[in-house]
């Protein structure tokens, strides 16, 4: 009952604490609930606070205010939805509260949800401060708009005004020039009012939006433009009152210069004088300028004009000007220009004669220098110097065959002693040139074929250099090494092969040079003088080494016949059946003539010995061969012992045989003396005395027999068994020796392997002895017939003869293996020294130069992946030479650390190539990439010109202009990239020689200079016809304009009074007048007409059938006015009296006389003026 209320009582513990324990976890599960959501608060309020400083940021200026007012306020009910979040956070505590849940934790549960909702206020306010600061903001940006919008406006009306102002020839362009600068102080003042309210707005909110920005900029550039419009209008009126100076100027100028001339020329007669005439030519070619300059003014001033009396007057003060010049000019011209010519061609000649004269000399001096010069530095300075007298030769010779034809049209039209002299001094000179030129290249190819040929010469003369050292540190790393005789000789033969080859290249080597073959010679027979000085050691060192190895094999051979006499030696007879002391003595005598063998033998050693230590064999020989000797000194030790061994036998053995025979002889002298005994003895009746001696005497046999026999056995298993276990002993000891002798690590792994063969042989013998003592020791056997057991010695030798075998068996294998590993690291040495050296002739040889960059990375994959294989090669043969044997590798230590030491610059000098490869690889590709981007442009460029060849029409003047401007603008951008482009190109040239690259670039430069040539020409072309088109649009409205004017004016009335009448033919009187000016307008529309047709680019088909029909208009207006004013006129005097009519009669007649006093002396330059003071007369 107890136990139940105890086991009660723990249920109810349990169950209570399960209870707290689901409490607890969810309790901690609500914990982490609410620590969750504060974490996700708490990154929700720092993304929005970042979103809202993203937003403020100017950076986010030229977004449109109204969505991110839009934005924000969603921003604000990110945030309201999230103080849900937060009060649903508040309502967990509570019921952690409630759960009576840790009370430090709760604490710090709402001390964070306060914290985050404090956070969350304080983001919603500077959200709601955004928000206002954006309403604002987009206020001031509605004011900023609007005042945009004024000052656009203040900018159109300024740019009619500036429209409405117009030169004139008084002082009233001075008043036009004052109302400008008015308009344009009131312009720049309100500018200034609205940039420093944009100014304003930019301090308080920064960026602007896009629409504003827009404006703002539209006001900028028509500011700009009206600004640009204002210089314009200024310069026009203050570039007209310079005119208007300038004109007068040179109105008096050259009034004083024509009096001046008409001086000279009446006080000096030029065609006697030419020193005269020569300056006076020069004075009037210098103030020609001033009369070119005049007829420009007067044009000018002409076309800007519209009062037509003024124009009047500027074309006859031009025509009176021009008249006067031309007569004086007229004189003097012909001569003058025959004369200058010559002397102008006579500078030239002399002054090209020198210049061909110093490239003559050059041109001598460098082919005398390529001719004799056989420096590959020298070669470096005198090629390009080659190359640039060529290229003046070029120059020169053009220049000289243009003053040659030149020469030769002034012979034709002019034919002069002197000029025909000229003639033949320059085809003279012209031969000359060519002759030196045609040498020059002739010199200037050898001498590339020379310095390329030197050049490659000097890398293999390097290669050969480096080989030969790399050769002779081989063949000292050789002799340095611990290597076997065999060996060396082996590698030795190997280097010489090499050298023979080497040296056979080299022979051939000035076949392949056949320009430099003298000069270079001298190198190749110091290269092959060093590859025989090489040869002569390594020969020399091969005798050295062969000599040793006949010595060492004659050691070996001496050894050998040495270690075969000790085996036959050790060859004994049985001693079992040996009973007689004659058969003993024998092999006594035997034993010790062995004996003798065997120290006349020692004394051979001892002599071996010490000529092996006084030949000359290398230390590792010497050492070996030692310890052969020793070998053979323990065998020989051993076989002196067992002799020693068997000769004590032996003398034992006699000595029990002595003992024995002497016994028997005192046995049988007492047998002898008993027959005396017995005659003194008494006869025993019945019996005689002969039959009881022969009783006893066959008693005494028998039991002597029988005590023999047994004595017999008994010695005869004593000694069988006394020898069978001396010679287990001996056995034994043998074995100990041989389990004792140990080979030289340092020895060779065939001399490992010849030892164990030996050691195996020697087993071998052991093991047939130990056989022959088992059997031997079951063939003994004790006094009753029973075989004795085996002693423990002998299964003791078994086993120790079945380990010795194990661990030679276990040796060879690992010498087999050492021996392959050895052989196919030597093999992999060997193929990897040939890649080495073809590697190193590969390196030394420059890369062939490909006529594009995909056959340059071709070969550059190529070149890497040949240098993978090496370096994979040389892995392979690490993986190889760590895979040998601890002696085998400190055998080929020095050589592999040279090999090592060679590879690792082999692979550095690859890199190195590697490296610089690929840099010219990839500044070829980025080059190449450039020129193909310049040829895409200048090949647009040409496309466009193509579509620009045949005839522009009038109206497109403009638009080409524009066109050839744009594309000079491009040429202009593209000129510096293509300059920078060729200096990079000619810099990878003359490392890479890359012909295709140097040509293509060469190609684009003369396609890019015709190419500019032909745009500069062109732009200069419709720049100037673009202001001739300018002025015939202007002059067509202005006839269109007038014309209309006139038409609607023209129309009147015939009937009326007198002063109605006066009234209508003043009116078409001004018709006519106004009629009488645009006739001028028409006359320069033609000229300018005229100039355009020059260019021969236009189709001006149009616009002339335009002024056709213009002036089919002016016409017919022209008959219609006069006409009229007849009319009028006839009107007016059948109206007035008789004196009204006389006083108009005079009138006219003043009229008509002061016209013929303007008009006399008049220059009359065109048809349209004869044709309208034809009519004036009329």
């Amino acid at each position: 009952r107890e136990l139940k209320d105890i086991a009660g009582s723990v249920e109810t513990v349990r169950d209570s604490l399960d209870r707290a324990k689901k409490s607890h976890e969810e309790n901690e599960s609500v914990r982490d609930h609410i620590e969750r959501a504060l974490t996700k608060i708490k990154s929700f309020i720092n993304r929005k606070r970042q979103e809202l400083h993203q937003s403020i940021d100017s950076g986010y200026g030229s977004l449109d205010l109204v969505r991110r007012s839009v934005e924000m306020k969603s921003f604000i009910k990110d945030l309201d939805m999230e103080n849900s979040y937060v009060s649903e956070i508040k309502e967990l505590i509570l019921t952690l509260v409630n759960k009576k849940y840790d009370q430090q934790l709760i604490r710090s549960l709402e001390k964070k949800q306060e914290d985050a909702l404090n956070d969350l206020q304080c983001l919603k306010n500077e959200a709601i401060k955004t928000i206002e600061n954006l309403d604002h903001q987009l206020q001031e940006q509605e004011k900023l708009r609007q005042n945009a919008r004024t000052m656009l406006s203040i900018i159109q009306r300024t740019k009619v005004q500036l429209i409405e102002l117009r030169p004139a020839m008084s002082n009233e362009a001075n008043q036009k020039l004052e109302v400008r600068i008015k308009i344009d102080e009131d312009l720049t003042k309100n500018f200034h009012l609205f940039e420093q309210s944009l100014d304003d707005y930019k301090n308080d909110y920064g960026n602007l939006s896009d629409d504003l920005d827009k404006i703002i900029i539209r006001v900028y550039e028509d500011m700009d433009d009206i600004k640009v419009r204002f210089n314009e209008k200024t310069s026009e009126l203050n570039d007209y009152n310079i005119l208007r100076d300038e004109y007068e100027n040179c109105i008096d100028n050259i009034s004083k210069i024509s009096q001046i001339i008409e001086a000279k020329t009446r006080k000096t007669n030029v065609k006697l004088n030419l020193d005269s005439l020569k300056d006076l030519t020069v004075e009037m070619q210098a103030h020609r300028s001033l009369l070119d300059r005049l007829q420009l003014l007067s044009s000018t001033l002409t076309s800007q004009l519209t009062d037509s009396n003024e124009r009047d007057r500027i074309r006859r003060r031009l025509n009176e000007v021009t008249r006067r010049w031309a007569e004086l000019e007229q004189n003097v011209l012909s001569e003058e220009e025959e004369i200058t010519e010559m002397n102008h061609v006579i500078q030239q000649y002399k002054d090209i004669n020198s210049i061909c004269e110093h490239w003559l000399r050059q041109a001598k001096d460098l082919i005398n220098e390529l001719t004799n010069t056989k420096a590959i530095e020298i070669f470096d300075q005198l090629i390009p110097k080659a190359k640039n007298i060529l290229t003046e030769y070029q120059s020169i010779f053009e220049h000289l065959e243009r003053l040659r034809n030149r020469l030769n049209r002034m012979i034709q039209t002019n034919r002069t002693p002197e000029g025909t002299l000229k003639l033949t001094e320059i085809d003279r000179l012209l031969k000359d040139l060519i002759t030196h030129r045609e040498k020059l290249e002739q010199c200037l190819d050898l001498s590339h074929k020379i310095h390329f040929q030197l050049n490659e010469f000097n890398k293999q003369y390097v290669f050969y250099e480096q080989w030969i050292n790399n050769i002779q540190r081989t063949i000292e790393t050789i002799l340095e090494e611990k290597l076997t005789v065999d060996e060396k000789l082996q590698r030795l033969n190997d280097i010489q092969i090499e050298l023979d080859k080497r040296k056979q290249i080299l022979n051939n080597l000035t076949h392949d040079y056949p320009q430099i073959d003298q000069l270079i010679i001298k190198s190749i027979q110091k290269l092959i003088g060093n590859i025989e000085r090489i040869k002569t050691n390594v020969t020399r060192k091969q005798e050295e080494y062969e000599q040793q190895n006949r010595q060492q094999k004659d050691f070996h051979e001496r050894i050998e016949v040495l270690f075969e006499w000790i085996k036959q030696t050790h060859r004994y007879e049985p001693l079992n059946d040996k009973r007689d002391i004659e058969s003993l003595q024998r092999e006594y005598a035997r034993l010790n003539e062995k004996q003798q063998q065997i120290n006349e033998k020692s004394k051979d050693i001892d002599a071996l010995l010490r000529n092996i230590n006084n030949s000359k064999l290398p230390s590792d020989s010497l050492q070996k061969l030692r310890q052969e000797i020793d070998h053979l000194k323990e065998r020989t030790t051993e076989s002196t012992n067992e002799l020693e061994t068997r000769n004590k036998f032996i003398k034992k053995t006699i000595r029990d045989v002595d003992e024995l025979q002497r016994k028997q002889r005192s046995y049988q002298e007492s047998l002898n003396k008993l027959p005396s005994l017995v005659e003194h003895d008494q006869q025993i009746p019945g019996r005689s005395v002969e039959d009881a001696l022969k009783s006893l005497d066959e008693q005494r046999n028998k039991i002597e027999t029988q005590n023999d026999e047994r004595e017999r056995r008994k010695r005869q298993y004593e000694r069988e068994w006394h020898l069978f276990m001396d010679e287990i002993s001996l056995l034994q000891d043998k074995l100990n020796t041989l389990k004792q002798r140990k080979g030289n690590t340092y020895d060779t792994i065939e001399e490992q392997l010849y030892f164990i063969r030996n050691q195996n042989q020697e087993l071998n013998q052991y093991q047939d002895e130990l056989t022959h003592l088992k059997k031997h020791g079951q063939t003994i056997c004790l006094e009753d017939g029973n075989s004795l057991p085996l002693p423990s010695e002998i299964h003791l030798l078994q086993s120790m003869i079945t380990y010795l075998k194990q661990q030679f068996e276990q040796r060879h294998e690992i010498l087999i293996e050492a021996q392959r590993c050895r052989d196919i690291y030597l093999t992999e040495c060997k193929l990897y020294e040939d890649a080495y050296s073809l590697c190193m002739e590969r390196l030394s040889r420059s890369m062939p130069i490909p006529s594009t960059n995909d056959e340059y990375a071709r070969q550059l994959h190529e070149h890497k992946n040949y240098n993978e294989k090496m370096d994979e090669k040389r892995r392979h043969l690490n993986f190889l030479y760590d895979k040998l044997d601890r002696e085998t590798r400190t055998r080929y230590f020095k050589q592999h650390l040279d090999l090592e030491k060679r590879s690792n610059d082999l692979q550095d000098k690859i890199i190195q190539q590697t490296i610089r490869s690929e840099y010219f690889l990839r500044i070829w590709k980025e080059y190449q990439t450039r020129l193909n981007d310049i040829i895409y442009q200048l090949n647009d460029i040409e496309k466009q010109l193509s579509l620009n060849k045949r005839l522009i029409q009038f109206q497109q003047i403009q638009s080409t202009f524009v066109l050839y401007k744009d594309l000079k603008q491009r040429l202009i951008l593209i000129e510096p990239e293509l300059l920078h482009l060729n200096d990079e190109i000619q810099t990878l040239c003359r490392e890479l020689n890359v012909i295709s690259l140097k040509n293509d670039i060469q190609n684009v430069k003369e396609n890019f200079n015709r190419i500019a040539s032909d745009i500069r020409e062109k732009f200069d072309s419709h720049k100037a016809a673009t202001a001739l088109a300018n002025d015939i649009k202007r002059n067509l409205a202005i006839l269109e304009d007038t014309l209309g004017q006139c038409s609607n004016e023209s129309q009147t009335r015939y009937d009326g009074d007198v002063s109605e009448l006066k009234i209508q033919l003043e009116k078409m009187m001004d018709v006519e007048k106004r009629l009488e000016n645009i006739a001028d307008i028409y006359s320069n529309t033609i000229t300018l007409i005229k100039r355009l047709t020059t260019y021969n680019l236009y189709d001006l088909q149009s616009i002339e059938t335009n002024l056709e029909s213009f002036h089919h208009k002016w016409t017919s207006l022209k008959t219609e006015v006069l006409r009229n004013e007849n009319i009028l006129h006839q009107n007016i005097i059948n109206n007035l009296p008789s004196r009204q009519a006389c006083k108009e009669m005079f009138v006219f007649v003043d009229t008509i006389k002061r016209l013929l006093d303007d008009d006399h002396g008049a220059q009359i330059n065109n048809k349209e003026t004869l044709q309208k003071l034809i009519k004036r007369y009329r």
